[in-house]
């Protein structure tokens, strides 16, 4: 597989996204509500029993405006950040997915990053969800194996496919266990029913599409 990629290059168009701290739509965190007015004691939310039963790390969720969210949580040894514009979601099934890994090689560590859009077919209901990065796993030794030791971006789709095609499917359903369960944390935060507001077609089938992937030595 890694005889065929074609292309590799440095492209800034992908920059890692800067956190708007000040968003005045973020009232909210993961362990319950957050008055402006006074210094309540934090309270259990909904959302980190969810967070706690699957031993997820909630590192941020806002709502950045009226119709976008930002999930990011650590699973295992990965960091996800999960983008959702509802009217992406709710039209066209679609999210975005940045997957981040730091790793150590020779003494070297570099941050192994990928980027996807994920087409959903369903929303998994919690009691459904099993998490693991077994798959996450692999694609991330695709690209570290690309060319260890050194920064690059892969963005050609047709070199981007390569990294997958011995374990499309397999990724696709780990990948919509993690999806299912960022929307289900938005849910229960905000108080949302987003999953009964997505009409999914017969017919429409969950994928994945890679968008790029990344290496980037930090030290």
């Amino acid at each position: 597989m890694l005889e065929k990629i074609s292309e590799i290059g440095v492209d800034n168009r992908y920059k890692g996204s800067k956190k708007n701290n000040t968003s005045k739509y973020y009232v909210k965190n993961a362990f319950g509500t957050q008055k402006e007015s006074d210094h309540d004691s934090i309270s259990l939310s909904p959302a980190f029993k969810l967070a706690a039963k699957f031993r997820l790390k909630i590192k941020d969720i806002r709502k950045e405006s009226a119709d976008k969210y930002n999930v990011v949580f650590e699973l295992n040894d990965f960091t996800f950040e999960v983008k959702i514009e509802l009217s992406r979601l709710f039209e066209e099934h679609n999210l975005s997915l940045r997957g981040t890994q730091i790793v150590k090689h020779l003494g070297t560590i570099f941050d192994v990053s990928f980027w996807l859009n994920y087409s959903m077919d369903e929303v998994l209901d919690d009691s459904d969800i099993i998490l693991s990065t077994i798959f996450t796993e692999r694609l991330s030794e695709q690209i570290q194996e690309t060319s260890m030791g050194s920064d690059f971006n892969i963005y050609n789709e047709t070199s981007l496919s390569l990294f997958t095609e011995d374990f499309d499917s397999e990724l696709t359903e780990e990948l919509l266990n993690i999806c299912s369960i960022a929307i289900k944390l938005i849910e229960k935060l905000f108080e949302q029913n987003l999953s009964d507001k997505i009409d999914f077609k017969d017919g429409h089938e969950r994928y994945f599409t890679l968008q790029l992937v990344k290496q980037t030595k930090l030290q």
